[in-house]
Parts: C-alpha cells; sequence; structure tokens
C-alpha cells in the first residue's frame, strides 16, 4: 500500500527524528541512526541535512595487547566514522561519549559500536598512534564540546587519551565526566598512580594572560557545571571552577588537600548534587580520633540537596564530613562497597548528624549499612525483642527521625531494622519523646534488598505478615520493591498484598544492577494480582 508519510515537510521529519533518538543511554542512540539512515532515500537526505542528529558521538574502544591488520583496519574506519559525524554536525555543540574496554575477555552489551585499539604501558608503539588519531581528530572541535564523557575500566588509557589531548579552550563544556563503567564487566579499581599532572593536561590552559588563575580558568570553561572525576589525582591548582552544581569524586583514600577545600568553597553557592566514594583504605594515614573542628575551618554548602558517600570503612569519611555542613540535604545515599557490615558505623552516624538533619530527608539509601544477623537456615524469631535500648546517635535511631521520609531503600538489613520499620513508635518511646510527630507516616516508596547468595525469603515474610497485621497502623505504601527470587511471587499468595501497597513489584537479584538502566516488564512469569515481577532481559 502506499504511504502518503513522503508528503510530510522536511521540518516535520527532522522534528520526529529529533524527538525519537532522544536516549537515556547515550550508547543506544548509534544504532537508531543507522535504522534511519537504512529505511529510505527520503529519511538518508533528511538525516544528512540535519546537523543535531550528529552532535552526539558515542565511541566504543577496545584496549588490546595484539595488533592485527584486521584491528587497523576497523581503527581506521572508526576515525573515518568520527570525522563523518563531525562534518555532518556542522556547527552544533558536540555530546562525546568514550568508552573504554580494557581486556579481551571482557565484553560490554554495546559491542555493536566501532572498536579502536588504544594504548596501554607495554603495547607496541604504533598502537599509540589511535591516541594521537583520536585527539587529532577532536581536538580541532574542541570549542563545541558541550559534553565529554570517557568511561573505562582501567586509569592507563584515559591517562594516554587526556595527555595526547591539546590545552585548548572549551567555551561550551557544561560536563566534563572520567569515569568508571558501570556494568557488571567492570573492575572496581583502577591501575591509578599515586601522583598523575599529565592526566588534565588539556584543562591547564596558558596562563601568561596578566588574569588570575581562577578568572583565567572561567574565561576558557565558562559554563562548566557538572565534574565527574574516578581516580584522577586531586586537583591542579589551576582547576578551579566556580559554578558547578555536581561534583562526584571517586578515589582511593581521603587526602584533605588545600585545593579540595577551596573547590568546594568555590562552588559553596551553587553545588546541589555531591557524590563521594573511597575504596581504599590508606595504610599510610594515621587514625586520628574524631574531634570537633573550628567555624573557621567549617564549609557551609547551603545549596547541596542530594549527598551520596560510599566507603570500604566508615572512618574514612570522618575528615570529610567533620568541615562540611549540608543543611539543605533531602536526598541522602550511604554504601559500603565491601557489601558486608563488618565496621562500626557509630561514629559515622554520631558525624552525620552534625552536618545535616535527618528529619528533613525526603529519599534515603541504605546500602550494606546494617548486616544480616539472621541465618538464612535458622529464620527469624517469631518472639522477636528489639533488644538493649538504642542510643540517640546509633544508625538504628535515624528510623525515629525520618519524620519527611517519602522513599526508602536499604539493602542488607537485619530483622531489627524490619521490626522498626513496622513499629517505629517502639523506637521512639525509648527516648522519652512520645510527642514526636510518629516518623514514617510520610513513606510512599520501600525497596528492601535483603542479604544473601540467595537471599532468605523467612525475614521477608515475617515483615510483609506483620504489616499486614497491623492494619491502618501504617500507611499503605504505593509502591513495595523487593528483590528476591522470581519463585517468591508464589509464596507471597498468602498476603492481602492490598493492604500493603498499591504496586507490589518482585526484582530478581540477577537483575539488580541493570534496574537503573531500565528494562521490560515480563508480565507473562507470574499474573497474580497486585504483584509484578521485573525483568531486564
Amino acid at each position: 500500500m502506499y504511504s502518503r508519510t513522503h508528503e510530510l515537510p522536511a521540518e516535520l521529519w527532522r522534528e520526529i527524528f529529533q524527538c525519537s533518538g532522544q536516549f537515556r543511554d547515550p550508547f543506544e542512540r548509534r544504532a537508531f541512526l543507522i535504522t534511519t539512515l537504512a529505511v529510505c532515500s527520503t529519511w538518508r537526505s533528511i538525516a544528512l541535512q540535519t546537523p543535531s542528529l550528529w552532535s552526539t558521538i558515542v565511541l566504543n574502544h577496545t584496549v588490546t595487547r595484539t595488533r592485527t591488520n584486521e584491528r587497523l583496519d576497523r581503527q581506521l574506519a572508526g576515525l573515518d566514522l568520527i570525522e563523518h559525524f563531525l562534518k555532518n554536525s556542522g556547527k552544533s555543540t558536540l555530546n562525546i561519549y568514550i568508552q573504554l574496554i580494557t581486556s579481551n575477555r571482557e565484553k560490554t552489551p554495546t559491542s555493536s559500536s566501532c572498536n579502536l585499539s588504544l594504548s596501554t604501558p607495554g603495547l607496541q608503539e604504533g598502537a599509540k598512534s589511535s591516541v594521537l588519531g583520536l585527539a587529532t581528530v577532536l581536538a580541532p572541535h574542541a570549542a563545541r564540546f558541550q559534553r565529554f564523557h570517557i568511561l573505562s575500566t582501567r586509569f592507563s588509557p584515559v591517562r594516554e587519551l587526556l595527555s595526547a589531548f591539546p590545552q585548548v579552550p572549551m567555551p561550551c563544556l557544561e560536563e566534563l565526566h572520567i569515569d568508571r563503567v558501570q556494568s557488571p564487566y567492570s573492575q572496581l579499581h583502577f591501575d591509578c598512580p599515586r601522583t598523575c599532572p599529565e592526566s588534565l593536561a588539556f584543562l591547564n590552559i596558558d596562563l601568561n594572560t596578566g588574569l588570575a588563575t581562577q578568572e583565567c580558568f572561567h574565561n576558557c570553561f565558562p559554563v562548566l557545571k557538572s565534574v565527574a572525576l574516578s581516580f584522577v589525582p586531586i586537583l591542579p591548582p589551576v582547576f578551579t571552577p566556580g559554578h558547578l552544581t555536581t561534583l562526584k569524586m571517586t578515589l582511593p583514600h581521603l587526602e584533605l588537600t588545600e585545593e579540595l577545600r577551596t573547590l568546594l568553597t568555590a562552588n559553596s553557592h551553587c553545588l546541589e548534587n555531591l557524590s563521594f566514594m573511597f575504596t581504599h583504605i590508606n595504610p599510610f594515614q594515621a587514625r586520628e580520633p574524631f574531634g570537633p573542628v573550628s567555624s573557621e575551618q567549617v564549609v557551609l554548602l547551603l545549596s547541596v540537596n542530594k549527598l551520596s558517600l560510599s566507603y570500604v570503612d566508615p572512618d574514612m569519611l570522618l575528615p570529610l564530613i567533620s568541615f562540611l555542613r549540608f543543611p539543605g540535604v533531602t536526598n541522602l545515599r550511604i554504601a559500603n562497597i565491601e557489601k558486608e557490615a563488618s565496621h562500626s558505623t557509630q561514629h559515622l552516624f554520631s558525624a552525620l548528624s552534625e552536618c545535616l538533619f535527618f528529619k528533613q530527608l525526603e529519599e534515603l539509601d541504605l546500602e550494606n549499612i546494617f548486616s544480616a544477623s539472621v541465618h538464612p537456615h535458622t529464620g527469624p524469631s517469631t518472639h522477636f525483642s528489639p533488644g538493649p535500648s538504642v542510643s540517640p546517635r546509633h544508625p538504628y535511631s535515624i528510623l525515629a527521625q525520618l519524620t519527611s521520609i517519602e522513599s526508602l531503600t536499604i539493602s542488607h538489613f537485619d530483622q531489627r531494622v524490619l521490626f522498626y520499620l513496622n513499629s517505629p513508635s517502639a523506637l521512639v518511646s525509648r527516648y522519652g519523646e512520645l510527642q514526636m510527630p510518629t516518623p514514617l507516616s510520610r513513606l510512599t516508596n520501600l525497596q528492601l534488598v535483603p542479604a544473601g547468595d540467595p537471599p532468605s525469603l523467612d525475614n521477608i515474610l515475617w515483615f510483609l505478615k506483620d504489616r499486614a497485621e497491623r492494619g491502618r497502623a501504617l500507611p499503605v505504601l504505593r509502591e513495595l520493591r523487593i528483590s528476591g527470587p522470581s519463585i517468591w511471587a508464589h509464596d507471597l499468595t498468602s498476603i492481602d498484598i492490598s493492604t500493603l501497597a498499591r504496586r507490589m513489584v518482585l526484582v530478581p537479584a540477577c537483575d539488580q544492577l541493570r534496574l537503573r538502566s531500565g528494562g521490560i516488564w515480563d508480565e507473562g512469569i507470574y499474573r497474580q494480582p497486585g504483584i509484578e515481577i521485573f525483568s531486564a532481559l
């Protein structure tokens, strides 16, 4: 049948293409553009004349220790493809996303993208030409960069690429992200050196202008708003942005430098999203007791509303928290990346209570903070006792302070946490503050990720049945999300889900890591009313 879609004006097709090409994951955009070009000659002609469709350049580089003619051919083809995108993008601002996969054995879901062989220590000299070639192709267009993202499983190829990049102003640059690949195949630690001054060499712009360092940096990077640095040594003195709204830093361990304090102070008026992750314990850093900080040393971050702190030892965060204040935080995430609550967090929560207000939190994510004290085979006690009195500075006490919380996520918890989620008044009464508003009264979204492989269903069943028995004493949730095997859905039929939540979602543990990247709802697995099973396959 003849289709009259070709009669639509080209301007309307451009709008359709631009709206259809908006993907949450930029690495999916390449397939969309290739499909659009292959439909018909009309679409191809319109797409080639639409610069905004070519303004997002996605590269998937594979770093290998072998060099073959086939790989050299693919390398040249990849550079030609980049030049093709740059040419068709016209004068549009550019979004550059580069992903580096280090090992031949590592796989990536975006394997359909072009592959370029980058250099690492130990490779032949000829392999380094790919880095220089990539920098040479991109450098003339640096003034149009709006987003510059580099994802990698190792730091070595990142260092090679950035050290080869020329020192040029980027007046349109809003986002600079040098981060780890967020996938199940990525490594946790980079092969990062203690000092690496050339890693951000392209930011060391020429200071022979008679201007102060900060003013010169602002002239070259006037709209830089979002920075994410993973295992990039802090921070050359010339790196002095003053309009950041997002700052994310992943480091082996904390080193409180004057540059870090200056960076936070310079952006205290505009910084909204702040994230720190420390992945190693510094064996050379002496442990000093946590003590008071003078008012002159405190940095007041009034605009921060989203804060994320990750660690392998909670005491690592104390020096950082001791001189920072976050009076406006409403979204808080605290994570133990070791996946075991083997260290006491009492000092950490004591320090947090001094720098932010738990009572005004609207979203809270606690990952591996509470240890699982119930053995999977023994199950919970039917006559659970909350145990001894809880100190107001104990981690459990925060549940009594969450009077504004709307969304709560708890991963790897013990039965005491579940008890207090169902009966927070018991915790409040232990303080003798009966006039205090009932906590969790505004809770609408609750997500539970039990510990264990496989996780135990007994604690979850105990929690759901106990919550159902309390009835009107607890609010009905908008969504209750539980991580566990899909077979659990059959065991939940004995519980009236409608008394607990309007919607209950069961997330298989294997899909928990993929949840943030999206997925589909597979209704064919189980059709129990009120229970949905999430599948990211």
